[in-house]
């Protein structure tokens, strides 16, 4: 069965009725759904129960990086919360993606879709949902 992954911010937050729905389907069907977030867990899982956004999974850069020790910084230098190289943050989704088998992810961010790997289908999630899917 795919495994699918699912960012928040910019796209299942964007389009939370919808997404409601399909990770409810997925699941359903036997589907695994990850959620695949910069956020912290305890930030973002209150919100996914409040858009009746449900999963199997849950990744948090920020939470991961936090693991294992790689250097954050918690007053970023623009203003944006916490920061860390951008070469420890960038990689992480494709990373994770890699590690766990992920057969599609739905992203706002074409930034990351360098990182993940072939066997994964990036879907570029834009305003108004028009998609475009990639098998880079």
């Amino acid at each position: 069965m795919p495994k699918i992954g699912l960012d928040v911010h910019g796209t299942a937050d964007k389009y939370p009725e919808l997404f409601a729905e399909l990770t409810e389907t997925w699941i359903d069907d036997g589907n695994e759904v990850h959620i695949v977030t910069g956020q912290s867990r305890n930030i973002v899982e209150p919100q996914l129960h409040k858009l009746g956004i449900v999963f199997t999974h849950f990744y948090s850069i920020v939470d991961y990086h936090k693991s294992i020790g790689t250097r954050i910084w918690e007053d970023d230098p623009r203003g944006k919360g916490i920061w860390m190289a951008p070469s420890d943050w960038m990689p992480s989704k494709g990373n994770y993606a890699k590690e766990v088998g992920l057969s599609i992810h739905f992203d706002d961010s074409l930034e990351y879709a360098e990182f993940f790997p072939n066997t994964c289908s990036f879907v570029l999630v834009r305003d108004g949902f028009d998609i475009v899917i990639t098998s880079l």
